[in-house]
């Protein structure tokens, strides 16, 4: 990857606060590396004052003439009390600086997670159609976890290094600018090579890591959602396998890119050990006094116990970035994707509000609605045209595939037509949270939490906001008391996940209650009793029946029975309405 795209994608997911708060870190950086310097400086002093004294003070500045007047042992103690709390500060602000990263890289991940969790949230309904949610879920988990881990800090890391390496080599250079320019052609070549052999590996690492560590989520998903079918057919080991497959896989990358980010620090470490005894040597060869010899290497040998795990962190960062860089990647394509589509973001603002306010109408119509989904040949829906009234019970019914859910969610505005409009009293719709706060969604596979009666009836409001009488009548309009009463802990009873302690005519209820509670005027009801026995069905059914006049219903079914009270049905095939009226004048026409 190009450093211009690398440095695109990594602006980009700073956002403002970040942005803002960098400069103040990179000062705190400059700090610590002016504080290594001093550091060196110091200890090349104390070496030189500890191996000849004499000669030290006869180069001493005149403005430091008053230290001529100490005896040489004091003056071995107070540069050897100047250099210990020289790296005692250093410690310190390091520990502090180290400190400020890391929050500043947390906190930053707690506001990517909620900026892609929202940017999925409010994404089009037509983006998920074509996502699995395990891969959004390794995004906001793993991809941007990794992202802070191992893309974030180390470039944090390496701007604090960088500066310490600059300053160090930079003073050292004054001193002894031919042995400093040959310490930095040793770290530049040890650099150099490492490069050269691993680059193409580490990217192609960070793409299998990345990959396999979403395809784990979908194994681990689809072998514990679907537990009961699995358990029946007997085939756990299929999951078990796959799951362990792609496991290994992720463990095998992994491992080699933590073993490859390991490999500068050895390279380093004999590098600075031979330099310092080449130094020693070469220096006694040309015939340095030994005083001088020992001021040097004792220099060297500080500044290169300073410089070892700062170029050590240096390459690492580069490696370690470099190899997550894909996982960056993804987490940017997802965002940019979704931000920058400027017809869903502006879309998108009517969804964040949370205005309570409902948009009147006395009827609505799809008028004239053509929709195609992605990468399909055939139209969903084909220039239909249908009128809803207030407080009138509707129902779709058709084969599958004629476009019932479709129209659905045209009504609902999760889709939006490619030639034709949604029209409330003649009007198209300008906000679309307003209109969406009219109706409630009942699905065949009900979603409900894992968590207490209460919660799932109160679904998204906190503890201390729920209404309890809302609560009470809510469960009474849905027929759910004697199933409440019956409960362990009535209302604060956890359910279970996906509601496994609920028949699935209770599930239904629950959602019905919860209809009730958010005082929603219009209930869409997508194949609610599909999956429910008849004497359940019936008892559904009888509630839609008491509903009818009160609330508007939009019903899509398969059984007859489920639509026999509608006022109106419309029958669709292959994205048409084939028929419309009264379910004598419709199912006397065809049947399902």
């Amino acid at each position: 990857m190009r450093i211009s795209e690398y440095s695109k994608q990594f602006f980009y997911l700073l956002d403002a606060q970040a942005k803002k708060r960098l400069p103040i870190l990179i000062l705190a950086f400059l700090l610590s590396s002016m504080l290594d310097v001093a550091g060196v400086a110091l200890v090349g002093i104390f070496l030189a004052l500890l191996t000849n004294p004499s000669l030290f003070l006869q180069k001493i500045p005149h403005f430091f003439v008053f230290l001529q007047s100490l005896s040489e042992k004091k003056l071995i103690i107070i540069f050897g009390l100047l250099v210990v709390c020289a790296f005692i500060i250093k410690a310190v602000l390091t520990l502090v600086i180290q400190t400020r990263i890391v929050l500043f890289c947390q906190s930053l991940s707690v506001r990517l997670k909620s900026r892609m969790m929202t940017a999925y949230q409010f994404a089009p309904y037509s983006y998920h159609l074509q996502k699995n949610s395990a891969y959004l879920i390794s995004r906001i988990q793993d991809n941007i976890n990794n992202h802070i881990t191992n893309v974030l800090m180390p470039v944090l890391n390496l701007l604090s290094s960088g500066l310490i390496v600059f300053c160090i080599l930079g003073f050292l250079s004054i001193l002894h600018p031919l042995v400093t320019s040959f310490l930095a052609v040793m770290f530049f070549l040890v650099g150099l090579i490492f490069d050269l052999f691993v680059k193409r590996r580490m990217s192609h690492l960070s793409k299998i890591v990345a990959l396999s560590n979403a395809e784990m989520i979908k194994s681990i998903h689809h072998g514990l959602r679907g537990l009961t079918e699995v358990r029946v057919l007997g085939r756990e080991y299929y999951f078990l396998d796959m799951l362990n497959k792609v496991s290994r896989k992720y463990a095998d990358s992994v491992g080699v890119l933590i073993a490859l980010q390991q490999v500068p620090r050895f390279l380093i470490e004999n590098m600075i050990a031979i330099f310092v005894v080449g130094l020693s040597v070469g220096g006694i060869a040309v015939g340095l006094p030994m005083a001088n010899v020992v001021a040097m290497v004792g220099m060297f040998a500080a500044a290169g116990a300073r410089l070892l795990p700062t170029v050590t962190q240096i390459l690492g960062c580069i490696n370690q970035f470099r190899g997550y860089s894909y996982q960056t990647k993804l987490v940017y394509d997802d965002l940019i994707e979704l931000e920058i589509l400027t017809d869903s973001a502006q879309k998108n603002k009517s969804f964040l509000t949370k205005d309570k306010t409902k948009l009147a109408f006395c009827s609505f119509q799809l008028n004239n609605v053509s929709y195609n989904y992605p990468q399909s040949n055939h139209p969903a829906l084909n220039n239909v045209s249908i009128t809803l009234s207030r407080s009138q019970s509707i129902g779709l019914i058709g084969p599958s595939g004629a476009g019932k859910s479709t129209l659905v969610n045209l009504i609902l505005g999760f889709l939006e037509p490619q030639r034709g409009q949604l029209l409330v009293d003649q009007k198209p719709v300008k906000n679309l949270r307003e209109w969406l706060n009219n109706f409630a969604y009942i699905p065949q596979s009900i979603f409900l939490l894992d968590d207490t009666l209460r919660r799932n009836v109160a679904l998204g409001v906190v503890d201390e906001d729920i209404n309890e009488a809302k609560v009470f009548n809510a469960i009474q309009m849905a027929q759910l008391s004697e199933v409440a009463n019956q409960l362990p802990d009535g209302l604060d009873t956890l359910i279970g996940e996906n509601g496994v302690r609920l028949s699935g005519g209770q599930r239904q209820r629950v959602a019905l209650a919860r209809a009730f509670y958010h005082e929603r005027d219009i209930i869409i009801m997508d194949e609610a009793t599909s999956s429910l026995d008849n004497e359940t069905e019936k008892e559904v059914i009888n509630t839609i029946k008491q509903l009818k006049g009160n609330k508007t219903l939009i019903v899509i079914a398969h059984r007859l029975t489920t639509v026999e009270h509608c006022d109106v049905l419309f029958r669709l095939e292959k994205g048409q309405v084939t028929a419309e009226g009264s379910f004598q004048e419709v199912v006397g026409v065809t049947t399902i």
